[in-house]
């Protein structure tokens, strides 16, 4: 390959007559970071193979709710993630598309978060101004956040024209994680709304990564990526990155699009990690199902145990009983006692008095 087909121009890629960004990006800098992405990936799938129908739904669960927590932080908002982990597995147990609305047991707008992803996640179909303006009143039930100026001038016909026309890497001839990376910069270059922006580009990164998979195993492995933790670990470098390529003083995109694919190979890590975690957590209840326990102890051992570890995975006294609604401090610390002579948990041997606390003892 010569020097000149070794950079992409983005109009050699855009369906015929779209005008878009005039990006480019350096294919030999991004190759071996595209070999990386797809180890990492293979990798994954085989983990997730192996997992039972029960299991890869609690993973998906899980990075749902990561992902959603996380790509409302990026844009400031903070959610409970006991409220999105239970709203997503009961999202996923109804079906994608089935689930309504519990506003006992989440607001309105988390609900609409977790739709939204699920949305991304599960609805290969083509996207539309329509589907983008549902996604927006999910985000905003009571109405904020309106359209900032005139679609046509917000060029998101161009948009939504290109990212119907790429959806298969087969088609596009473009790698899946270079449509993830174009798509959020493209939307959040143009920032139709607002507000609500950011979330709407990633959970768009996320689909284009999805839909742009050469094979079905390979758009499971998307589904289960959960790219906003990292984004928001490397928060920094996430906000100067994207900040850089949509300011647009080089139309050289390559690394922005090398960041996004670091990310992927981290998330990946990260599902690993949490597939590792879940198995621990199913040996755990295993070599304690004939373990007597009372409601409250078990109820605070799930809470603990989530993938999302409460208090930095820690259980105090306090925490015992906020969890579990305990009568009284005494009661608490008997049960935690309890727990410890079982060897379900043991105590932090640096820790006393009123710091006590204690980890679960998972092997």
């Amino acid at each position: 390959m010569d020097a000149a087909a070794a950079e992409h121009l983005w109009h050699s890629l855009a369906p015929p007559g779209i005008a878009g960004p005039a990006w480019r990006w350096s294919n030999s800098e991004l190759e071996p970071a595209l070999r990386a992405v797809g180890t990492a990936g293979a990798v994954l799938l085989a983990r997730v193979a192996a997992l039972s129908d029960e299991y890869r739904q609690q993973l998906e669960a899980e990075l749902c709710c990561r992902e959603a927590v996380s790509t409302a932080a990026l844009d400031g908002v903070l959610i409970d993630s006991r409220e999105a982990r239970m709203l997503a597995l009961k999202r996923l147990r109804a079906g994608r598309a089935a689930a309504a609305p519990d506003e006992e047991s989440a607001g309105a707008a988390l609900h609409g978060l977790i739709d939204l992803l699920a949305d991304a996640s599960g609805n290969p179909g083509p996207m539309s101004e329509t589907r983008l303006r549902v996604w927006h009143r999910g985000l905003f039930p009571s109405g904020a956040g309106v359209p900032s100026r005139a679609w046509p001038e917000a060029g998101i016909g161009p948009f939504l024209h290109w990212f119907n026309g790429t959806g298969h890497a087969s088609k596009s001839g473009l790698d899946a994680p270079l449509r993830c990376g174009i798509a959020q910069l493209w939307f959040e270059t143009q920032r139709p709304f607002e507000d609500g922006n950011g979330r709407i580009g990633r959970a768009l990164g996320e689909q284009a990564l999805i839909v742009g998979q050469a094979t079905p195993a390979e758009g499971r492995i998307a589904r289960i990526q959960a790219l906003s933790p990292v984004f928001l670990r490397r928060q920094r470098d996430y906000q100067d990155q994207l900040e850089a390529a949509r300011r647009g003083e080089s139309p050289d995109i390559t690394p922005w699009l090398l960041f996004v694919a670091a990310c992927m190979i981290e998330a990946d890590t990260e599902a690993l990690r949490c597939i590792d975690r879940m198995m621990q957590i199913a040996w755990f209840w295993v070599r304690h199902r004939g373990t007597p326990l009372n409601d409250r102890q078990r109820k605070a051992l799930d809470s603990v145990l989530s993938s999302d570890p409460l208090d930095g995975g820690w259980l105090t006294n306090r925490l015992y009983s906020q969890l579990t609604q305990c009568p009284s401090a005494v009661t608490a610390s008997r049960d935690l006692t309890q727990l410890e002579q079982l060897g379900l948990i043991r105590r932090d041997p640096g820790a006393g008095g009123r710091s006590t606390r204690y980890e679960v003892v998972l092997s």
